[in-house]
């Protein structure tokens, strides 16, 4: 996470299960990355593109609107909706 942070990278993933960590959630914030879980995961690899697909757009805004870096966990739903769940400035 440090690095993707460093970077700017943005973490899509299957990992649901972080925003229940508080050691994963810490390491999220003091990262400052953008983590994107898809809520299901039994989702097909072509289900899977296609709900980041749509979802990108979203993710783009969430990126370009904070001032400086900042972190957040949202969700990526399987058509495409992102659910913010936590941010940090």
């Amino acid at each position: 996470m440090p690095v993707a942070g460093e970077r700017g990278y943005v973490v899509v993933t299957k990992d649901r299960a972080i925003r229940r960590t508080p050691m994963e959630v810490a390491i999220v914030r003091n990262s400052r990355v953008l983590y994107f879980a898809l809520t299901r995961g039994n989702m097909t690899s072509e289900q899977m593109s296609a709900a980041i697909l749509a979802a990108w757009p979203h993710i783009a805004r969430i990126a370009r609107s904070g001032k400086g870096r900042r972190a957040v966990i949202a969700r990526i739903t399987s058509v495409g909706r992102v659910n913010i769940g936590e941010t940090w400035p």
